[in-house]
């Protein structure tokens, strides 16, 4: 290989090489990854007691960042403590408080663009104005605050979330929001046992908890046609709420692998997230290599001709 071809080359592959990362930067996934999969079990992994899990052998935190305000908890321990004593009794309770602090109806902000400790003042009537997503936000953030475990599952057109109960009920979904949670053959279900219900014509009962404000939506008959398809819409996602550059770097030197952003749970219709990013930072590994191996041979060539050129003399 000449010097002027090896130049050439190596000129292309960088060029290259930077359009790639140039592309993988503007992808939002782009130094983070999504851990998907279609198995229930694993989708539901127990989590330790500071809410985290392992998927690959790396953590994925459940909690939300920081303590909830004090207003945000105003009356919840006193509610819980003449109440059931057990886990979902708790989280029932904790449901119905966060029904009673809310009224449905659209803000200008997301509830996930706000950490727990910015959760919004009550409007005049003394309520929280919100959607789905700041329901179960609110309802997490005082779950976890009780030291129960729980997480926000996002669906395509409805947010919920789970709780942890313990190892033998495991996860359950509880629905602020319309005020119900669901059960098939004596267990409360999960999102995703819920999905598997729907998928394969189980039965399964809906156990309304709540009473309807007239400001607020109740799960009904006329809501489960909307709701069958909103849960098979293969859309299950649940996202880690804390991700900075620091937990990145540190996933990136620490376990030389990247972070979790997002669970996926993949239904018959789910489209795999994050395959696109996948794919960019496979190539870009590859052309990286190639970028090296290129750089080898030039210098290999070089010290070849250096040698010819001294036994020559």
């Amino acid at each position: 290989m000449s010097s002027k071809t090896g130049t050439v080359i190596v000129t292309a592959v960088t060029v290259l090489l930077a359009l790639e990362i140039s592309y993988l930067k503007r992808l939002p996934g782009s130094l983070v990854r999504v851990y998907s999969t279609a198995e229930i079990v694993d989708f539901n992994r127990p989590p330790t007691e500071g809410m985290t899990v392992c998927f690959d052998g790396v953590p994925f935190d459940y909690r939300i960042p920081r303590g909830p305000a004090e207003h945000a908890l105003e009356g919840i321990r006193e509610e819980l403590a003449g109440g059931d004593p057990d886990g979902m009794g708790q989280a029932i309770a904790v449901a119905r408080w966060v029904r009673e602090r809310m009224r449905f109806g659209e803000r200008d902000d997301s509830a996930f663009a706000m950490e727990a400790q910015d959760l919004p003042a009550a409007g005049d009537d003394g309520l929280l104005l919100g959607l789905c997503d700041l329901y179960s936000r609110l309802f997490a953030i005082a779950c976890q605050s009780l030291s129960i475990p729980a997480r926000i599952v996002e669906l395509q057109g409805h947010v919920v979330p789970e709780v942890f109960i313990g190892e033998s009920a495991g996860w359950v979904m509880i629905d602020p929001t319309f005020g119900y949670y669901a059960t098939s053959a004596g267990k409360d279900l999960s999102v995703a046992e819920l999905i598997r219900c729907y998928r394969e014509g189980h039965a399964f009962s809906a156990i309304v908890f709540a009473e309807g404000k007239g400001d607020d939506c109740l799960y009904g008959t006329e809501s489960e046609a909307e709701l069958k398809e909103i849960y098979l819409n293969g859309f299950t996602v649940v996202s880690r709420q804390a991700i900075d550059y620091r937990r990145i770097v540190e996933s990136l030197v620490k376990q030389r692998t990247l972070l979790i952003a997002k669970l996926q749970f993949l239904d018959e219709n789910s489209t795999v997230m994050g395959s696109r990013e996948g794919m960019i930072r496979t190539a870009v590994a590859l052309t990286a290599l190639l970028w090296v191996v290129v750089v080898c041979c030039i210098l290999l060539a070089k010290r070849r001709n250096r040698e010819g050129t001294s036994s020559t003399v």
